[in-house]
This record gives C-alpha cells, sequence and structure tokens, in this order.
C-alpha cells in the first residue's frame, strides 16, 4: 500500500556491501560504490520517485544486519523495511537470517516483506494481555491500511484442563461441576 508520506518524512534507501574479513572498515562507505550497487539503489529510487519525502541513499559496509540496526539507530528510524529471500532451513542454520537478526533487535516495528507479497488487503494481529500486544494494537491503528484492507484478532485460549486447575477461575460448585463433565466427554 501507499503510505501517505508528506514532504517533511524521510526515507532512507541503506545497501550493504558485505566485507571480505580483509580487515576493510565496517559502516557508512564513500563512493564510488560497486556497479551492482549503484544498480540496486537506482532501482530503488525508481520505485520511489512518486513520493514527497526525502530520500536519502546510504551504502554501508560490513554484515547486514549490524548496519542495518546501526542505521536504525543513527536516524532514528520510525519503521523498517526489509526484505526476507526465504532461506533454506540449512542455510539459514548455518549462516542465520537478516531479517530474523533484525527483527529480534530491533527497536522499532519492522515490515518484512516476502517475495511475491502485494497490497495488504488481510492483516492478522496476534493479542494477549501483555503489554507488548497492546503496543502492537495501538501501533496497527495508526497504521494506514487501505480501507478494504480485513484485520482479524487472533488470541490463544488455555487449555481446559490449565484453565480449569487455576483456583481463583471458579467457585468449588462450579469446578467440581466442570470436572465431572470433563471426566464423562473424556470417558465417551
Amino acid at each position: 500500500s501507499d503510505l501517505p508520506l508528506e514532504a517533511e518524512d524521510s526515507l532512507t534507501l541503506l545497501t550493504v556491501v558485505p566485507s571480505d574479513e580483509g580487515g576493510e572498515r565496517e559502516g557508512v562507505l564513500a563512493p564510488p560504490y560497486p556497479v551492482t550497487t549503484v544498480g540496486i539503489l537506482a532501482g530503488a529510487r525508481d520505485l520511489l520517485c512518486r513520493t514527497p519525502a526525502s530520500l536519502r541513499q546510504e551504502v554501508h559496509r560490513g554484515h547486514a544486519a549490524h548496519e542495518i540496526l546501526d542505521a536504525a539507530a543513527m536516524h532514528r528510524a520510525e519503521l523498517l523495511v526489509i526484505g526476507a529471500c526465504g532461506l533454506s532451513p540449512v542455510t539459514r542454520f548455518l549462516l542465520g537470517s537478516v531479517a530474523d537478526r533484525v527483527v529480534r533487535h530491533a527497536t522499532c516495528p519492522v515490515l518484512v516483506v516476502r517475495p511475491g507479497s502485494t497490497a495488504v488487503r488481510r492483516v492478522i494481529l496476534g493479542i494477549d494481555d501483555s503489554p507488548s500486544a497492546t503496543r502492537a494494537a495501538e501501533w496497527l491503528r495508526g497504521f494506514p491500511l487501505p480501507a478494504e484492507a480485513e484485520v482479524r484478532l487472533v488470541t490463544v485460549l488455555p487449555l481446559l484442563e490449565s484453565w480449569l486447575s487455576s483456583p481463583a477461575v471458579l467457585t468449588p460448585p462450579l469446578v467440581d461441576h466442570t470436572m465431572t463433565l470433563a471426566e464423562r466427554e473424556r470417558d465417551v
């Protein structure tokens, strides 16, 4: 979906050139950039050319997740948008996933875009009684979803047996009756 960006908003287009462990300095990389990097930045700029927000481009050298997190902190990012290429389980285990690391360590919301993703039409919000779930709901409420987007709230209820074993949940006569019903159900 098109975010309603204003002229005072800013987008930072960041690409990271992997370091070859050869003692190269990590962090912001000065031009001239590698040819593939120039193409990546030009493609991203073309996709975002109609936004009124200011576009800044940066090239960093180093480990992608580390550099993304550093740039987010440096620019006080309020949202990170990253792609995920879908690694095989073996590759993910051996090398790790940039998206996984960024999601785990970011201090702001992260939107991970998978291959083949299109406009946002259906959203699922996992909700429970935790402060983080409340923050997620508040954040989503302010997110500019398309008018036709469907938002579903999903929560997980505890198993009946664990719920019934909590003494504060039910009064004793109701607990006895419910346990009797549960035992009958098990016997059937």
